[in-house]
Formats: C-alpha cells, structure tokens, sequence
C-alpha cells in the first residue's frame, strides 16, 4: 500500500519475510480476485477489484455517518476558518473518514481513506482516551518514548498520565 508503483516480488519477500513460493501463491490467489495486477513481469501493484472492498463501508459512511456529522463539521470549518477532520479508529491506525475543506484559500488538505498512526499526529491522538484498554497496549508497545509536535519526548507513563486527565475531563 504504502508503494504508489509497482514492486518486485522479491521485494515482497524480503519485507514480508516469507518463503518465496508463499508470495508466489498469495500472489496468484490476489490477482486471481482482482486485488493486485501484474504490471510487467516478477512485479505486481494493487489491484482495481480493491475499489469494490470499499464500497460498502463508503455506504456505511453516506448512510450513517454523513448525515449526523457534515452539519456540524460545516459549520465548524465555516466559523473557526478550518478544515474540518472526521477520524475514526481502523486497527491500530486511524482513518480519515471525512473532510470539510476551509474556505480559506491556504488550508489543510486531507484524503478521506488515508490512515495515519493514531500516535501521528492530532488526528490520531485524538482517538488514544478512548480506546479500549487492550488496543491501546498494542498502540503503546510499538516503543517506549514518544515525541511530540512540540519535540517533546514524553514515556509511556507520562502519556497514559495525560490521556487518563483527558478522559476525566471528557475532552482533548
């Protein structure tokens, strides 16, 4: 995902870590679906059958989100001048969901669907109060010192600290 080209298999074997005949045959069963194409041989690259996998949560979105969330975030980015940002949680990223672009011609641009670690920036921290106890031990555990926008370096303890503050308060 991360490559926006192609890459070569034997670049999947090494980041994957896998024997190559096991790329070879998830590879095979990937394309088979759709999900990845060949674009010259030995390097593959996602796959247009992926739109598809989307199109049920982009329902869900229109559906159930869309409604209850567009009039406040309009209204924020119209008032505060701002882009406004829908985040939610995908795994241990966090995904943006939604945008309300600033009326201001100099604005944060952000691509509904990109995830972001949840420790990445705002858009992801916002999430770290409320996650269940166990995802964020697994959020927790990728290092043991965090640095902050600030260029702070805040610990694990310091920052379990501040997120237990925010959840008292009921806000970030």
């Amino acid at each position: 995902r991360e490559e926006a080209g192609a890459v070569s298999t034997a670049e999947l074997v090494s980041a994957l870590k896998l024997p190559q005949a096991n790329v070879y045959r998830l590879l095979q069963t990937l394309e088979n679906a759709g999900l990845v194409d060949r674009d010259s041989p030995g390097r593959v690259r996602l796959g247009f059958g992926l739109l598809d996998l989307g199109t049920p949560v982009n329902s869900r979105i229109e559906e159930e989100i869309a409604p209850v969330s567009q009039a406040v975030m309009r209204s924020l980015s119209r008032e505060l001048k701002q882009t406004s940002l829908l985040t939610m949680r995908a795994g241990l990223s966090a995904v943006c969901v939604q945008t309300v672009e600033s009326p201001s011609p100099l604005r944060l641009s952000f691509t509904p669907g990109r995830l972001v670690p949840l420790l990445g920036g705002a858009s992801g921290r916002v999430l770290l109060p409320w996650l269940p106890a166990r995802t964020l031990r697994h959020v927790l555990a990728q290092r043991s010192t965090w640095q902050l926008s600030t260029c702070l370096e805040v610990t694990i303890e310091e920052l379990l600290a501040s997120l237990l503050e925010v959840r008292k308060a009921g806000y970030l």
